[in-house]
């Protein structure tokens, strides 16, 4: 089974930026990555919040796909 990802920055690795409430410097040419919550956590960039914000976006889209 693979691990949850969170959609991240690729420049400054926090998925508060992709999200646009935080956005870093780069962020307007910035691409995106995923990331694990294990890779995440290690970092300690961001609040977890932010993550969860994303998981659960991923599971709505999900279940309209349905």
């Amino acid at each position: 089974m693979s691990e949850v990802t969170v959609t991240v920055c690729v420049e400054c690795l926090r998925a508060c930026c992709w999200q646009g409430e935080f956005m870093c410097d780069k962020a307007r040419t910035a691409d995106i990555t995923e990331k694990t919550i294990k890779e995440l956590s290690e970092l300690n960039l961001e609040n977890p919040e932010y993550w969860k914000k994303d998981i659960d976006m991923k599971l709505r889209l999900r279940a309209e796909r349905c």
